[in-house]
């Protein structure tokens, strides 16, 4: 019987043991935690769903889709996912907000994930009292004119022409589409040297200049400007380690103003 009983109390633990470790795991695993408004107060007027999560989010590669489509637009913002609607929504109608694809920076992905609510008919107070008390403005589209160069004086003192910024400014845009972001910072790093190549040391014939750029404040790269005349640039960009992340193709033409 003393045994038995020793047998019994060491499965017990085991069991015990393995429960509390499922629920660590379970803890632990990149997970949506909760959302704003609840999934059951979303009204048909509401202009936003807020999805946070408890890892940090990356932005690369970030992929929604919804059905029926109500996603005007969306972001990664730290721990959350905003996601601006479509209002106002129909009453009783199920609408599916799919992960195609959503990361956090560890590179831990969700995919074919999904989340579902039912808008309800709620008053405007309902509507805000629900998402925290305040709503969430759509930003405004993401445009050329959104992108301020940092540093343009230092690219202009060694022979970056005007044109060949505001072509810059193309290539950016084309990379920011191209990686699901929005750069409206593209600063040149102030202790960076700019480093410049006369069309004789280029294989191909163009003026090049290299130096160190932070996006929106944050990450840093290296970016490479080739230029074949005074008024186009092709931009590559470089991680830390040297590999290149992003290649315009071809050398855009500053867009001019038709008088």
């Amino acid at each position: 019987m003393r045994f038995i009983n020793r047998k019994t109390i060491t499965i017990a633990a085991i069991v015990v043991i393995a429960w509390l470790v499922m629920v660590v795991i379970s803890h632990n695993r990149f997970r949506v935690v909760s959302t704003v408004p609840g999934l059951n107060g979303i009204g048909t007027s509401s202009s936003f769903l807020q999805i946070n999560f408890n890892r940090e989010l990356s932005s690369n590669g970030l992929s929604l889709s919804s059905s029926p489509a109500v996603i005007d637009s969306y972001k990664a913002s730290g721990k959350s996912l905003i996601i601006y609607l479509n209002s106002p929504m129909t009453i009783g109608q199920t609408y599916t907000i799919i992960f195609n694809k959503v990361s956090d920076t560890k590179g831990e992905t969700m995919t074919n994930r999904s989340l579902a609510f039912v808008p309800k008919d709620l008053s405007t107070q309902q509507v805000v009292s629900n998402q925290g008390g305040a709503g969430k403005t759509k930003p405004a589209p993401y445009t050329l004119d959104s992108i301020t160069i940092g540093g343009e004086e230092r690219l202009l003192n060694v022979g970056v022409t005007t044109d060949i910024i505001n072509s810059l400014k193309q290539d950016i845009f084309q990379y920011a589409t191209s990686s699901n972001q929005q750069i409206r910072n593209f600063d040149v790093v102030e202790t960076s040297d700019i480093q410049h190549q006369a069309p004789s040391m280029t294989p191909d014939g163009s003026e090049a200049w290299q130096f160190q750029v932070t996006l929106n404040k944050k990450t840093t790269l290296t970016a490479r400007i080739s230029s074949p005349d005074a008024s186009a640039a092709r931009l590559y960009l470089y991680d830390s380690s040297g590999n290149l992340i992003f290649d315009s193709g071809t050398a855009n033409i500053a867009p001019t103003n038709d008088t």
